[in-house]
């Protein structure tokens, strides 16, 4: 595959301590080497049931990778040298990604390797085997808030302490595990907080 992934990032300044600032950028993000490796793994498992089962995994060498089209903007305004409050918002449509499939594989094909007399050959050939895919389509979208605030900006007998404070929200509507499942992808979280406090003065 070719990928043309064009970027462009623009920051206007107003008044010296008013800033907005845009990115807009096509970008691509590769699977995992091993997601695309040629080989698979076949093995074999028992159930509460007593009953032995096929399973397997393995790659997929026509993996493509994630592809999105991005926007990001935000606007911040710095009260000095070490404060600042901001806000962002950003938008990205994934064209690609990658989620794991599983199919109903026949296994009848592989012998028994496992040597083990509690693991039989399972009486049916069929089992769950997964493999990395490409999905097609989705969004990831959200705003971020956040402030670094120096304790100056109150008295100047707090300089030097501070605290940094942030707020993300995220939604997004891509199904890693594929078309009609409801995970969310992993990793991604509705709702960030995060909260710094600090000292930082002479060294």
């Amino acid at each position: 595959y070719n990928d043309v992934l064009p970027s462009l990032n623009l920051s206007f300044e107003f008044s010296g301590d008013r800033f907005v600032k845009m990115g807009l950028a096509k970008t691509m993000a590769r699977g995992r080497m091993d997601d695309m490796k040629a080989g698979a793994d076949v093995n074999i498992t028992k159930g509460a049931d007593g009953l032995t089962t096929w399973g397997g995994s393995g790659g997929n060498p026509e993996l493509e990778p994630w592809r999105a089209t991005s926007i990001d903007l935000s606007v911040e305004k710095y009260l000095n040298k070490r404060s600042y409050l901001s806000v962002a918002g950003f938008y990205k449509d994934l064209a690609t990604y990658i989620y794991t499939q599983k199919l109903i594989g026949d296994f009848s094909a592989f012998p028994n390797t496992t040597a083990d007399p509690h693991l039989p050959t399972p009486v049916n050939p069929l089992g769950i085997y997964e493999r990395p895919m490409n999905g097609h389509g989705g969004q990831v979208h959200g705003a971020e808030f956040s402030a670094s605030l120096d304790g100056s900006l109150v008295d100047k007998a707090y300089d030097g302490f501070g605290v940094v404070a942030s707020l993300s929200v995220t939604a997004s509507n891509v199904h890693p595990n594929g078309p009609g499942t409801s995970e969310k992808l992993p990793g991604l979280s509705g709702v960030v907080r995060n909260l710094t406090a600090y000292y930082e003065k002479n060294g």
